[in-house]
């Protein structure tokens, strides 16, 4: 049987208390930056900066590197999100990777796929654009804009449920993705 963690609103005990360059009882645990942190049973628990978030990780889980700051729940937000404004544009997916990516290697995977597709519709859309004056353009137009409306909305789902995504068709111009 496991232990369960400890209260999410009580002071965490010293066991699982954020390491710093001082003893725990010469600084508050309220001065410790947010991130993941080892809980004393072989998993990591996420320290909001002002207490223990409900986020936990198990011991065998694949385990969140020390200073990422971000929740799953707000990771998965962040890649359906990348996705959803790579619908419209290329410049959303560009914002998040810029602003995100550096919190967590899941936003940063997703934000990269959604880029690095976005922007490989952009050049199939141009394409087709100055085709339509050899008349393959009208083909080609709706199927570019579908098939783009179709991925994103597939690799938003894939973020939504936690899951690693990757575009089937796309130029890999950004690094950054993994896998």
């Amino acid at each position: 049987m496991t232990d369960l963690p400890p209260d999410p609103q009580s002071a965490p005990p010293p066991s699982i208390q954020p390491p710093s360059a001082q003893p725990p009882s010469a600084q508050p645990p309220s001065a410790q930056p947010a991130g993941w942190y080892p809980d004393g049973t072989g998993g990591q628990r996420y320290w909001s900066g002002e207490m223990w978030t409900e986020h936990h990780q198990p011991a065998g889980a694949q385990l969140v590197p020390m200073g990422y700051a971000m929740s799953p729940a707000d990771e998965r937000q962040m890649g359906m999100l990348a996705h959803a404004l790579g619908i419209f544009t290329w410049i959303g997916p560009l914002i998040i990777y810029l602003t995100q990516a550096e919190k967590s290697l899941f936003v940063k995977h997703h934000a990269t796929e959604a880029l690095n597709f976005a922007i490989t519709m952009f050049i199939a859309t141009m394409i087709s654009f100055v085709l339509i004056f050899v008349l393959i353009g009208l083909v080609l137009v709706p199927v570019v804009i579908v098939t783009s409306l179709a991925f994103h909305i597939m690799g938003a789902m894939a973020a939504n449920r936690g899951e690693w995504y990757r575009y089937p068709i796309s130029i890999r111009m950004i690094a950054g993705a993994q896998g």
